[in-house]
């Protein structure tokens, strides 16, 4: 039986575009200060870690990636549409906002509620599988920690430097990011991987307190 697919409105899937795009420039300007570092000889380039800085999170723009990303983000754009929407990271509460506007929106007039949220419940997990399964710099792709590569972790990093850029969180450094997630939501292998990690954000935040040599990111908060 084909599953009936329950299309998003245009303007949460140009949230979607705009805020995940956002997300993957500031990630690769975070990776392009480790892809380019100086030394008495001059510049050295790492085609690699701008590689990587290129890809990141391009699969959440395919499928089957795309819908539930798409979804998952439309509690954001809600957010930001209306002010007196609650933070909450409670996903029962982010659905119900989302089913309370579509609700609002011709054509979804009889948009079954409980169809609804299982519908996007079972979106979100395939995003998360699929994304996780295919993208090295989460720690949920590998089935042991110490598997991760240097370039892993540094994409990591940027990755966690630039949620708390994007939420305005801690000058926008990743160090409350990895206090939580190491050793209470992933268990690193302690020593150096660990010290690497805190290294390479220490390097960051400083290398951000300058200007960088790339077209600025547009100063947007979502």
């Amino acid at each position: 039986m084909t599953e009936n697919i329950i299309t998003p409105p245009n303007e949460l899937f140009e949230f979607f575009k705009k805020r995940t795009q956002f997300h993957c420039d500031l990630v690769y300007r975070n990776m392009m200060r480790f892809a380019i570092t100086k030394n008495k000889s001059g510049l050295d380039f790492n085609s690699e870690i701008e590689k990587r800085a290129g890809l990141h999170d391009a699969s959440k723009f395919e499928k089957p990636e795309v819908v539930g990303f798409i979804w998952l983000t439309s509690y954001y754009w809600l957010q930001q549409q209306d002010k007196s929407i609650e933070y909450t990271k409670d996903s029962s509460k982010q659905i119900e906002y989302v089913y309370k506007y579509l609700a609002t929106q011709k054509g979804y007039e009889n948009l079954d509620k409980n169809a609804f949220e299982k519908y996007l419940r079972k979106h979100f997990k395939i995003a998360f599988e699929h994304h996780y399964a295919n993208n090295s710099h989460h720690p949920e792709y590998h089935n042991h920690l110490d598997e991760m590569t240097d370039i892993d972790l540094i994409e990591m990093v940027c990755d966690w430097t630039a949620m708390a850029q994007e939420l305005g969180q801690d000058n926008g450094s990743a160090k409350a990011w990895a206090d939580k997630m190491i050793g209470e939501r992933f268990s690193f292998p302690t020593g150096t991987r660990v010290d690497f990690i805190y290294e390479k954000i220490e390097f960051l935040d400083e290398q951000n307190k300058f200007p960088m040599f790339i077209d600025k990111v547009e100063d947007r908060t979502f």
